[in-house]
């Protein structure tokens, strides 16, 4: 008996998120609700956490008679994925056999032109934890463009490992320092971009950084939140409800 059996509008915002993923994690559990796909997985050190959320308004057919979590290595994911292309209708299916279907489908049934790829993916078996991720008010929350904001990141990221972050009033300080010297950029942003509540110096792993502005394939709207001596908050909004969020744990000095 089928479980769940559902069909993206767009496949390429599941390719997308995978390939931006795997980079950060390896191993996720994917959670099948009736009103969408969510994920969270921490990295290895637990310095980074990511989450997603896929709403069902993604999907052209959504048929879920409950909710089930299937965990993946994301890695053998992506290797299918990787074949994906834009002509196909992709299509997620599982009956409870421990291997997740992996559709594609392309073609015209009536001109004898139709094409069907079926992946079956072998599951893991992981056990499920959910962390609990607080919705404190930010003392300051920036609305940039994700595209500038990656090139930014590209620029500053070539002299060292850690970025400094320093918000003062509507300005956002970037600097990164390293053994042939230092790059910095301001940044001045309207009332209706940033809101502030207090200025904050803040300092971050370039490494992971440089991860997360692949967010930047998926869509140009991004929001930066930031709280004193707490992880960083980068939230990608897809759409009016999808949405791909990393956080990242602050560097203390010593």
């Amino acid at each position: 008996m089928t479980t769940f059996y559902l069909t993206f509008r767009n496949g390429k915002i599941l390719k997308d998120l995978v390939d931006i993923c795997k980079d950060v994690v390896g191993e996720i559990n994917l959670e099948i609700t009736e009103n969408g796909i969510t994920m969270q997985a921490m990295d290895m050190s637990h310095i980074s956490l990511i989450t997603f959320f896929i709403d069902k308004d993604e999907f052209e057919h959504y048929n879920v008679d409950r909710t089930i979590v299937l965990s993946i290595s994301l890695k053998s994911l992506n290797l299918i994925l990787k074949c994906y292309k834009e002509e196909y209708k992709l299509s997620l299916s599982f009956t409870d056999n421990d291997v997740l279907q992996i559709i594609f489908y392309c073609g015209d049934v009536e001109n004898d032109s139709d094409q069907q790829y079926t992946w079956n993916l072998v599951l893991l078996n992981m056990e499920t934890e959910k962390l609990f991720i607080p919705d404190d008010e930010a003392d300051v929350e920036i609305k940039m463009n994700a595209i500038e904001f990656s090139t930014m990141m590209k620029n500053v990221a070539t002299l060292g490992d850690t970025l400094k972050i320093q918000t003062i009033g509507k300005l956002l300080n970037l600097k990164v320092s390293g053994d042939i010297g230092n790059v910095e950029v301001t940044k001045s942003l309207n009332k209706q971009k940033m809101i502030s509540k207090s200025n904050l110096e803040l300092g971050f792993s370039m490494k992971f950084i440089l991860l997360f502005i692949k967010g930047s394939n998926l869509t140009q709207n991004l929001v930066i939140k930031m709280r004193k001596e707490q992880p960083l908050e980068l939230t990608y909004q897809i759409s009016n409800n999808s949405h791909l969020q990393f956080f990242l744990a602050p560097k203390i000095d010593d």
